[in-house]
This record gives C-alpha cells, sequence and structure tokens, in this order.
C-alpha cells in the first residue's frame, strides 16, 4: 500500500511534465566547433524547460538555428504555434548561448502560474497617526517611559497631550542641541561658547555636569573630546577615543563621532552588534571593527546646528613661512539622529537644495524619513513619512510609534507615524 500511494503522488507532481510531447531540433551552420554543441543544446533545452516548471504538452515542435555570420553568431528559434513564435538574438560568441537559452524560453514559453505570494508580515507601517501643532521651535525630543520630552534651545519640556510644561531649564547662554533617554534621567547635550557640555537631569533637577559630549551607548554612558580647528595634520572635526563615564558601553573605534553612532545588531551574518554611524560623505554605513557591511546609496545631510571656532593660518599654507597670517573659520554641523526598531535602522533625510550645498546657511525644501531592513540579501530601503510643510530636526521612540519633530515657519509639528500595523 505504501509503495502504491508513493507511485500515485510521483504521478500527481511529475504528470504536467511527464507528458511533453515537444520535439526540439538544432540546425547549426558555419561552424565546426559550434556543430559540437547541437545534441547537449537539444537536451538542455528540455531540462531546462522541465526545472522552470514549464508545461509543454501544448507544443509540437522548437525549431532552432546557430548561424555563424562573420564575428557574429545569429541565434533564432520558431515555436510551432497559431500563430507561430519567434525569438531572434545577435550573440559574440559560444558562451552567451546558454544565457541566450534562457532567454529564449522567456519569451516563447507561457511560464507556470505560481500561488498568490502571502501578504507581507506586518512590520513597519507608513501612516501617521496624530499630528500635534505647538507654538514653540523645537529642537530635539526623547522618551523616557511614558513620556515624551521635547526641547527649544533653552527650556526641556514634558509633552501633555497637546500642550508642554516646563520641566528644566539650562543656565546662562548655553543652548540645547540633543536629548537622550537615560535609565530614569535626560541627557541633555548643550552648545557652550564654541564647544559642547553634557547634563544628567533627574526629576527636573540637574545631577551631573560634564565639559564636554556625554552620551548614552548601549547600556552605559560614554564621553569623548571633539577637536574642531585643524591640527598639523590638517583634519578638522576630530574625536578622541570614546571612554567610558559608566556603566558597560560598547566599544567604538577611535575617532568615532559618537553623536552621530549607534551600536545595534542590525545585520544578522555577523555576530555580535554592529556600529551603524555616517561616513564624511553622508552615507550611512554599517561595520564593525575595520570591516564595512554595507552602505547606503543616500547621502544624508547635517542639521542646521553647529559649532564654530576660530584659528590663525597661514595664507599661503605651511611651506610658505612669509604668507600673511589669515583668520579662518571651521564648523561642526551636528548629525541627524539614528535610531533602531527591532532590527530595522531609521534616520532623517532633510533636502537641503542648491542654496544648502553652495553655503553654510542651511535652507531646507522638505523632509524624508528613510527605513533600512536586511531581507537576506541587502538592507531594504523605504520611506516611511515626507513632508514638504518643514523639516525634520529629531526623532523619537514612543511605545510602537516614531515620532517627527517638524519644524515650520511658525512653530513645530510632532508627527506620530505608527510602526505597527493593526
Amino acid at each position: 500500500m505504501k509503495k502504491c500511494a508513493l507511485t500515485i503522488l510521483l504521478m500527481a507532481i511529475l504528470s504536467p511534465l511527464s507528458g511533453y510531447s515537444l520535439e526540439t531540433t538544432v540546425e547549426i551552420i558555419g561552424s565546426e566547433d559550434l556543430a559540437k554543441l547541437k545534441d547537449g543544446i537539444e537536451k538542455s533545452i528540455t531540462a531546462r524547460c522541465i526545472a522552470k516548471g514549464i508545461d509543454l504538452s501544448p507544443y509540437e515542435r522548437l525549431t532552432i538555428s546557430i548561424a555563424k555570420l562573420g564575428e557574429t553568431i545569429s541565434f533564432d528559434a520558431v515555436l510551432k504555434t497559431e500563430p507561430p513564435k519567434a525569438f531572434h538574438k545577435d550573440i559574440k560568441g559560444a558562451d552567451a548561448i546558454s544565457p541566450t537559452i534562457d532567454e529564449m524560453l522567456a519569451v516563447l514559453f507561457v511560464p507556470p502560474v505560481l500561488a498568490p505570494a502571502p501578504p507581507p508580515t506586518p512590520h513597519l507601517a507608513q501612516k501617521a497617526i496624530e499630528t500635534v501643532d505647538l507654538p514653540l521651535q523645537a529642537i530635539s525630543i526623547t522618551s523616557l517611559g511614558d513620556t515624551i520630552f521635547l526641547c527649544d534651545k533653552k527650556t526641556i519640556y514634558t509633552l501633555k497631550g497637546d500642550r508642554t510644561d516646563s520641566w528644566w531649564k539650562v543656565p546662562g547662554k548655553e543652548e540645547i542641541y540633543r536629548i537622550s533617554a537615560y535609565k530614569g534621567s535626560i541627557i541633555a547635550l548643550v552648545k557652550h561658547f564654541d564647544a559642547f557640555r553634557s547634563y544628567r537631569i533627574t526629576d527636573g533637577q540637574t545631577m551631573n555636569v560634564w565639559p564636554n559630549v556625554v552620551l548614552p551607548q548601549g547600556d552605559g554612558l560614554v564621553t569623548a573630546v571633539l577637536n574642531i580647528v585643524p591640527d598639523i595634520t590638517r583634519v578638522s572635526n576630530r574625536w578622541t577615543k570614546a571612554s567610558v563615564v559608566e556603566g558597560n558601553p560598547s566599544l567604538l573605534p577611535a575617532n568615532t563621532d559618537i553623536i552621530a553612532t549607534v551600536v545595534q545588531d542590525v545585520y544578522p551574518q555577523h555576530e555580535g552588534p554592529e556600529i551603524i554611524s555616517f561616513t564624511n560623505q553622508g552615507s550611512l554605513v554599517v561595520s564593525a571593527a575595520n570591516e564595512t557591511f554595507w552602505s547606503s546609496a543616500a547621502k544624508f545631510g547635517t542639521l542646521p546646528l553647529y559649532l564654530e571656532q576660530e584659528y590663525m593660518e597661514r595664507g599661503g599654507g605651511r611651506g610658505d613661512a612669509y604668507a600673511e597670517i589669515q583668520t579662518r573659520t571651521e564648523r561642526y554641523y551636528m548629525p541627524p539622529r539614528i535610531l533602531v526598531a527591532e532590527g530595522t535602522i531609521i534616520t532623517i533625510d532633510n533636502n537641503e537644495g542648491i542654496l544648502g550645498v553652495l553655503s553654510n546657511t542651511k535652507l531646507y525644501k522638505s523632509a524624508k524619513i528613510h527605513a533600512y531592513t536586511w531581507t537576506g540579501d541587502d538592507f531594504e530601503e523605504r520611506i516611511l513619512s515626507k513632508t514638504s510643510s518643514g523639516y525634520c530636526m529629531d526623532i523619537a521612540l514612543h511605545k510602537n510609534m516614531l515620532v517627527q519633530v517638524i519644524v515650520q515657519k511658525k512653530g513645530t509639528m510632532l508627527n506620530f507615524t505608527n510602526l505597527k500595523k493593526g
């Protein structure tokens, strides 16, 4: 009984193919070397049809002519149907015959009917579910527990529905550039004259102050010093090696811009978390140690926030001792924030337009939110949202939503995008 059942199953599986009646004839003209391929071509065509799942039973005859005409080989095929179907291609050599056969099969034969693909697994949506308009010019945003924190240059607020409550003010003339959540506290990165300073705030009270950049990284805090003006190497915006402030943060390579870097597991083919950052040219890269796994085709610009320092330099360069000493200015622009949600990389793409590229003035025409997810072959790019009514200063993850800070001519719009369907 088992043997009988197996036989019936095999007959059911092979029945569309085993009854094929296609007669394939190959004629080769003008080349003895090509003539030796005749039998192999005839057998290969039948095998390829079966492998591709093509039902050969409706077809009677396929006639193929391969003729060497000078330096060109003419590949011609006629399939007997009503009306007949034909295929022609000029190729350069015998090595091109195999791929040409596959092209011919795709043109002449009806492809097998495939079952419809299953609907995609619910993942990242692209629909804004809510917007909140605020009168302030917001700079940064983050989420801590059930509370959304956002700030302008002087004050951190908590969001209560469509209104804000003041929570902490930066002292003196300092300006807030970015806020991040960390273990029940908010880390505020501020501009202090022409350098960075960092604050840790808990329950609206300052707990720590650091005279440099301190940011959450993994399960801890890291710090590094930014040197904006060029040194003897004539390289500007250099970073010292990151060091641990507290906890067990991920280790970062030397000269890493810790403001523009996230360490998360986004590339399954590499064991452990990867470093996600921007190149000097603006590409998003996924790497580990000295190995780069992927780089985005898109180039991402910077935010309008910057530090600026002046320095003295001879106009003729280091080799000209008699050149006039000139005052020069160097800037460090804040990079857009990088987030990771369930293995998907999310970041901001502000369109600066021509004026933004040609000058130090940042003038944005529109904004998009890019998302990249590893699909097994490559990082698939999607646009989660886009707007032409302003530019995006910052993004945050809050529960199952992506919150975007869209700065407009008058005030700010918070755009909430659902990251889960259903």
